[in-house]
């Protein structure tokens, strides 16, 4: 019979094999590994304009940019609308901006892990605030955002989506407001990037494409 001090040593020991043995295994087996994220950054997409003088000017620019592999194809694009002036009692110019991102699978293993739009801060004063009631996703759960950065030093306003797992198409669009606190004379400057991490059913891969746009001061 083993004595008490016999016994505790045993267990003990067989605590350290077990683990120990369960992690070799699971490692020879690949699954003690975490999945690798190849993180694809594209070309940022820059627009200038300068801003105008008079009280009211549409735009219409859109800006555009598709990635594709075998698994998938996405469609980024970034929207410029009207540009219009609401200095009736303080100074404010507003540019109108719509974020739209859609991916297409092009294989049955391919699914949207997660989606994120983010908007930069800007060196001038100025806001961006995105339009809540406007909002459209599709086979996307909206998970967290920030609607409002107030100033450039506030941070930044963001929507933050997951996918449903399934080889499915996904669509969202985000409109927003960028509201300028600064005379026509100065230029400012934002950032939007959009980074959509997904499942191409051997890989996960984290396609990262940014937009710029500069507003010259006229």
């Amino acid at each position: 019979m083993l004595s008490q001090t016999g016994s505790w040593k045993g267990i003990l020991l067989l605590s350290m094999i077990i683990p120990v043995g369960l992690f070799t295994g699971l490692r020879l087996a690949g699954l003690g590994q975490p999945p690798k994220l190849e993180i694809i950054t594209l070309d940022s997409v820059q627009w200038q304009f300068t801003r105008p003088a008079n009280d009211f000017l549409m735009i219409n620019d859109l800006l555009n940019a598709t990635f594709v592999d075998g698994a998938c194809q996405m469609n980024f694009s970034v929207g410029l609308g009207a540009y219009f002036d609401t200095t009736f009692h303080y100074l404010e110019y507003i540019l109108s901006v719509g974020t739209d991102f859609a991916a297409t699978p092009l294989n049955s293993d391919f699914s949207i892990q997660n989606v994120l739009i983010a908007f930069g801060k800007d060196p001038q004063t100025s806001a961006m605030e995105l339009q809540e009631t406007d909002w459209t996703y599709e086979n996307l759960s909206l998970t967290a955002y920030s609607k409002v950065a107030a100033y450039s030093s506030y941070g930044e306003p963001y929507a933050q989506l997951v996918g449903k797992g399934m080889p499915v198409g996904v669509h969202c669009r985000f409109p927003a407001y960028w509201k300028l606190f600064t005379p026509n004379n100065v230029t400012s400057q934002r950032q939007i990037k959009l980074e959509i991490t997904y499942y191409n059913g051997t890989a996960y891969k984290r396609v990262v494409q940014p937009f710029g746009l500069t507003l010259l001061g006229s």
